[in-house]
């Protein structure tokens, strides 16, 4: 606050600037009341009062604060009080009322002035005047547009109207959104309503499909293409064969395929009889995957042969069905319509992911949630008959169903690609050769993808629209995009709100900052709000809070997070079932959402949903380690998970042993990519761990190198260079290992495409092309060089 600095009697005549800022430290307690609270205040305003002649330029040196050159030391917003003292008429004047008034003979009004002062980012100045008070808002304007400036000032009226009403409110109980701004944002929260469709099962809206285009293309992966009624028979065969293998309605069954055409006619087949479909990635790590069986129960799972002979020791009561063998033994059945009879709260499916203490979360989708949300986003996505969608996402992440039922539901048809990550050159050349319409692509890989656009006849002009979700949108690169006519969705939306909850379409004026995540699909609803579940205002962020009926039906097992998580209640001026995110948002001035990052330490690594307590977890489980903190860390673009650990005295452990062991708990890509062994973690005084006194970024000394071993041939010699220069490396031997020196999906893709340009290929009696899987299948350049050579050698 501010003081006039006139303390004395001898000053008061004195012309001058004798005006001194106090700095005062306010702690509200929500709980209050404002009356407690003003006398507070005011106690606290009395005791500053008596420091009022301490010039305030002497409390910064005699404190030395840290200093940025960017704000002002110790205080940043300033209030002011102007109450006159030589009569009303110059209250007046200092407020701007008034044409003019006579002191004496002299004549004096008002004169405008820019503002010449900055040395705070915000100061409220009042005047008390004949006709109430009146206020000056004066802000900084880098760090405050006029249009936010001129809210908060209409915030700042509302509140006092309030306060005027009843002091005696608790300070929660007050609202800072004007009934005018609370409109606005309620419009902006919900999306356009839609009807249920006519189909609230998907097995029922896929028939219905078959039925009016039974010989309209439905997939292609490889060389191999189906029908709609193709796709139904083997399809209804399976689903007969699961049935006889225990499977119902209400059971589930663990998926565990690579990318052949029996994923996506086991989860038609599972949603045909009413069982869950649960994607399980077939590399999983053999205690993850325990994990997950514990926690489904399934009644059946299919499986690639190498989980089963390992299954087959650990369970002998769930059937075992090996992949190889589904459609042979499914042969025998009947090809018609089974016509099963269950109801749309059935589960559709189940997606496992991380969780923060160190076991997967199952979250469950009915078949209505699903419908409503096919129903819903195809609207966005303006999908019909003609598209060909291509199937890229992972098959255990949800966007991988969205990518097949959105299609089938118009009739499209959906491109498979092979368990191998195509190389950018092969995902052009699939683009242009299957005539795509519409992609869904991880961030990363839309921007590698993005820096190889062709150009002129080797541009696919069949694609129209690019969805890209699962991280931040890679903004710099989409006005190559726009220029050549693609529609560019930024999406976003966590498994809980049934894949894509919000989307933004990127235009061609977008400006500076981050790109929005937009506003929520047809049908649904996306609140900003406080911890009373409170719509907050434009710019003030707050936990985002999805609802309506498109939502999951919680975590399988687990009844206490889905009642923390998934709730019924008022928001907004709607009751309604919603799911609380843990992510940060905001509304801007356009009225669309931004994502700020999280409430808790969840993090989305190269578009995996990670639990940082579930590295912890697994860490604490490895012998001899005593403790561990896992920590996200950013490094040239790229996002990776650290960890820190302390092991047992004498335990012998080293960075390659954890990393070892950690692989045989987590997925790859929860594994941590650099760790580092300490002493001691730091507490905080309350016992948990001092985040902010580790490192903030591993020390380069942590990436695991092993002994130089200098290339042997031209060819290695190639592959040293570019791997060093993709890993940010000073140098790279033979010996090192790709993932252990911080690889991952990106770097693969740069290192194929600086390998194809250098004229390096697979060798002649090599079948395939080089792809980024060779580097995680040969982690060294000594075990990938003999499968390279010359192109023309």
């Amino acid at each position: 606050m501010t003081v006039s600095g006139r303390t004395q009697r001898s000053f008061a005549d004195a012309i001058g600037y004798f005006v001194n800022t106090l700095p005062i430290r306010s702690q509200i307690d929500g709980k209050m009341s404002f009356a407690e609270v003003s006398a507070a205040t005011a106690q606290t305003i009395v005791e500053a009062r008596q420091a009022g002649d301490f010039p305030f330029a002497l409390l910064v040196h005699r404190l030395q604060p840290v200093r940025d050159l960017n704000a002002p030391p110790l205080c940043r917003a300033v209030f002011g009080m102007q109450k006159p003292t030589a009569g009303d008429d110059v209250g007046s004047l200092l407020a701007g009322e008034g044409e003019s008034i006579a002191w004496g003979d002299t004549i004096v009004a008002p004169y405008k002035l820019d503002q010449q002062e900055g040395q705070f980012d915000l100061v409220l100045e009042l005047y008390d005047t004949p006709n109430g008070y009146s206020g000056v808002l004066k802000y900084d304007a880098n760090l405050m547009r006029h249009d936010s400036a001129a809210r908060f000032a209409k915030r700042f009226v509302h509140l006092l109207q309030q306060i005027v009403d009843d002091p005696t409110k608790t300070i929660d109980s007050y609202s800072i959104v004007p009934e005018d701004e609370s409109t606005v944002i309620e419009q902006w929260s919900a999306g356009d309503p839609i009807e249920d469709p006519s189909h609230l099962r998907f097995d029922q809206w896929f028939e219905s499909q078959v039925a009016a285009n039974p010989q309209a293309h439905a997939a292609t992966l490889g060389d191999q293409q189906w029908t709609y009624s193709q796709l139904d028979a083997h399809a209804n065969r399976v689903a007969r064969l699961l049935q006889q293998s225990g499977a119902q309605a209400g059971s589930h069954v663990i998926v565990a395929t690579g990318r052949t055409i029996e994923a996506p006619i086991l989860m038609l087949a599972c949603f045909k009889i009413g069982a869950a479909y649960v994607p399980m990635s077939p590399q999983s790590p053999p205690a993850r995957a325990d994990q997950m069986i514990d926690d489904c129960k399934p009644a059946v799972i299919v499986a690639e042969a190498s989980l089963i002979d390992r299954l087959r020791q650990r369970d002998s009561e769930t059937k075992l069905i090996a992949t190889s063998a589904l459609l042979p033994l499914s042969e025998s059945f009947e090809a018609s319509s089974l016509q099963a009879s269950f109801s749309e709260s059935e589960i559709a499916y189940i997606i496992c992911t991380s969780g923060s203490t160190g076991t997967p979360k199952g979250i469950a989708v009915s078949h209505g949630a699903l419908c409503r949300h096919i129903r819903g986003i195809s609207c966005v996505f303006g999908t019909t008959a003609d598209d060909r969608m291509y199937q890229f996402s992972d098959l255990t992440f949800d966007p991988s169903i969205e990518q097949m039922v959105v299609t089938w539901s118009v009739g499209g048809a959906v491109v498979f690609r092979d368990d191998t990550l195509p190389s950018v050159e092969a995902f052009w050349q699939t683009m242009f050769d299957q005539r795509i319409t519409i992609a869904n692509l991880p961030p990363k890989y839309f921007e590698e993808c993005s820096r190889a656009l062709p150009i002129g006849e080797a541009w696919p002009k069949s694609l129209r629209l690019m969805i890209v979700g699962g991280d931040v949108f890679p903004r710099d690169v989409a006005v190559d995009w726009l220029q050549r006519g693609v529609r560019l969705l930024n999406a976003y939306g966590p498994t809980e709100s049934v894949i894509t909850a919000t989307t933004f379409e990127v235009t061609d004026d977008f400006a500076g900052g981050k790109l929005p995540i937009g506003r929520p699909k047809p049908g649904s609803t996306a609140y900003v709000v406080d911890d009373q579940r409170r719509l907050l205002p434009i710019g003030v962020a707050g936990e985002l809070v999805l609802g309506g009926p498109v939502l999951a039906d919680g975590y399988i097992n687990l009844p206490e997070a889905t009642a923390e998580q998934f709730a019924r209640g008022q928001i907004g001026g709607r009751c309604q079932r919603y799911y609380r995110t843990g992510d940060l948002a905001r509304w801007n001035a356009d009225g669309q959402l931004e994502f700020l990052g999280r409430i808790d330490r969840q993090v989305k690594i190269r578009g995996f949903r990670i639990e940082l307590g579930d590295v912890e977890a697994a860490l604490a489980a490895c012998p001899g380690v005593t403790a561990g903190y896992g920590k996200a860390f950013h490094d040239a673009g790229d996002s990776y998970v650290g960890a820190f650990a302390t092991v047992e005295a004498g335990s012998g452990l080293t960075v390659e042993s954890i990393t070892s062991e950690l692989k045989g708990r987590l997925p790859i890509y929860m594994v941590p990519q650099r760790i580092m062994i300490i002493d001691d973690l730091p507490l905080l005084s309350s016992g948990k761990i001092d985040a902010a006194k580790l490192y903030a970024e591993p020390p380069s000394s942590t990436v695991k190198q092993r002994q130089y071993i200098p290339p042997r041939s031209e060819i290695e010699e190639v592959m040293t260079e570019v791997w060093a220069g993709v890993l940010g490396l000073q140098r790279v031997g033979i010996a090192d290992d790709f993932y252990e020196l911080g690889g991952g999906s990106l770097q693969s893709l740069r290192i194929v495409s600086e390998l194809t340009q250098r004229g390096i290929s697979l060798l002649d009696d090599q079948s395939g092309t080089l792809g980024p899987q060779m580097l995680f299948q040969y982690t060294t350049i000594s075990e990938l060089s003999p499968h390279l050579g010359r192109v023309g050698k």
